[in-house]
């Protein structure tokens, strides 16, 4: 029974973690009823426009060649990831990452999982403030759960993370009874909304403190000066786009950045120019605009899709081919 206790938690919060890097089927915008109105960041996926999109039908295709597998350990729970898990939103209301909660909107076919989780004589069950969860170990790490009925008949919503308080206190913020980020509107320094064709959507009042304290000196003191940060990347009208805002205390460290940023790319692109199996990332390279604008670096790119896919494509084959070179070298007599 170990192992079925802890390969369920553990196959799903791969698919999860998956679907942030490139979505699931059916999902839809942020829902801030669904945030904390007192969360730090927060991240959303909107899978519907991922499974839409052509980088989201190249991810699903080679999910293998990107080390995705994990997500099809779901499907022998009954859960397919790119139709069931409908969309992601993980955020979190103090520095900890580890006090970070996972709102999942999936379909009923979650029951089986839930179920089989239930079955385990392990599994424990608490009751908090009228709100049931489960406890279930994974891999030697408790994790919590709750689910719950969506607005459609066949939809659930599913919250979980690693402190029953979380868990507990997201479940309120959904409710109704605490306040959420829907309640306090422009006034939060998160306040900021994807734009039509978002995928992936991240809001943060700073950087979390294990980026900032990166161990490299020079990284460290040039992220010291970022603040608030949006970054909204999705596809539209057949281009991929990404805009990125990084809020810095002035003008002149928005300038400061923005050269760096400049230096960064031009190396960049120095060493993609001249290789073959890396002229489409050049090209990808050569589409990022970086501009400061006032107290902030705005970082934007346009790009065809299918060029971008072909980027992403060259990349792995580069890598698939230096990995055969040393494969051959090391068999070689």
């Amino acid at each position: 029974m170990a192992t079925s206790r802890r390969t369920p938690g553990s196959t799903i919060f791969a698919a999860v973690a998956g679907v942030a890097v490139c979505g699931a089927a059916a999902a839809g915008p942020v829902n801030k009823n669904w945030i904390a109105a007192n969360a730090t960041w927060y991240v959303h996926v909107d899978a519907e426009a991922a499974v839409n999109s052509t980088l989201g039908q190249y991810v699903v295709t080679n999910r293998s060649r990107l080390g995705l597998d994990g997500m099809d350990g779901l499907r022998a729970l009954g859960i397919d990831p790119f139709k069931d898990i409908k969309s992601v939103t993980i955020y979190d209301t103090d520095d900890d990452p580890e006090n970070a909660v996972v709102v999942a909107s999936t379909t009923s076919a979650v029951e089986q999982l839930m179920d089989m989780l239930r079955a385990d004589p392990a599994t424990r069950t608490m009751t908090v403030d009228g709100h049931s969860l489960i406890a279930f170990d994974d891999k030697g790490k408790t994790q919590y759960w709750h689910a719950r009925s969506g607005e459609a008949p066949d939809a659930r919503v599913v919250f979980m993370s690693d402190d029953w308080r979380t868990v507990t206190d997201a479940v309120k913020v959904a409710s109704g009874d605490r306040s959420s980020l829907a309640r306090v509107g422009a006034g939060s320094p998160l306040a900021g909304d994807p734009n039509s064709g978002s995928i992936l959507f991240i809001r943060a009042a700073e950087l979390p403190r294990n980026i900032r304290d990166n161990p490299d000196p020079n990284a460290s003191a040039l992220l010291g000066q970022v603040g608030g940060v949006q970054l909204d990347v999705g596809e539209r009208g057949g281009e991929v786009y990404g805009d990125a805002q990084f809020h810095t205390a002035s003008a002149e460290d928005a300038q400061n950045m923005s050269q760096v940023a400049q230096g960064l790319l031009a190396l960049g692109r120095m060493i993609t120019k001249n290789n073959a199996d890396l002229a489409p990332v050049s090209g990808v390279l050569a589409a990022i605009r970086v501009e400061p604008q006032d107290r902030q670096l705005k970082v934007g790119i346009r790009f065809a899709a299918k060029q971008v896919v072909e980027a992403i494509d060259s990349t792995i084959r580069a890598r698939e081919k230096a990995n055969a070179a040393g494969a051959s070298k090391e068999n070689a007599p």
